[in-house]
């Protein structure tokens, strides 16, 4: 797993994984972000044309925040920045599931379940790379408290 964590994240033994900061393409939740990205854009390409300005529009932007600040987060230096980011990008994969199961709930003629689960497993990729890449506090909490179960 050395290879999916960003820049600069320390070892189990302390010392810095050497892992490029252009290595965010390798990392899995990344790809998922993407795969979501592509996934809504194809969803909301079947919505009511009313909503091409409205919930069309938050949704996308959701999506397409959630691998943009992973991205941004595995090019900062420090572990801090790092996990800002990312809990960004989580926050945007929450915002995302709302804004689904708002749609859903409006009655719109799309079927969102398959973009509720890749949101959903993007969200525990995003919370299990926060907690490795956090830094550590003394007792040796990392201070986040994330869940990403419903």
């Amino acid at each position: 797993m050395r290879g999916e964590v960003c820049k600069g994240v320390q070892s189990h033994v302390g010392l810095p994984y050497e892992v490029h900061v252009q290595d965010y393409h390798r990392l899995r939740v990344w790809q998922h972000a993407v795969d979501l990205v592509v996934a809504i854009y194809e969803l909301t390409a079947t919505f009511p044309s009313i909503e091409r300005y409205g919930l069309v529009t938050q949704i996308r932007r959701s999506s397409v925040s959630v691998p943009s600040n992973i991205a941004e987060g595995c090019g900062r230096r420090s572990s801090r920045e790092k996990a800002r980011f990312l809990e960004i990008a989580l926050g945007s994969a929450f915002e995302l599931e709302a804004q689904l199961e708002i749609s859903s709930r409006l009655g719109f003629d799309v079927d969102v379940d398959g973009c509720l689960e890749l949101t959903n497993k993007v969200k525990r990729e995003l919370t299990s790379l926060i907690q490795r890449v956090a830094p550590k506090t003394i007792g040796g909490s990392s201070g986040f408290r994330i869940t990403s179960e419903r």
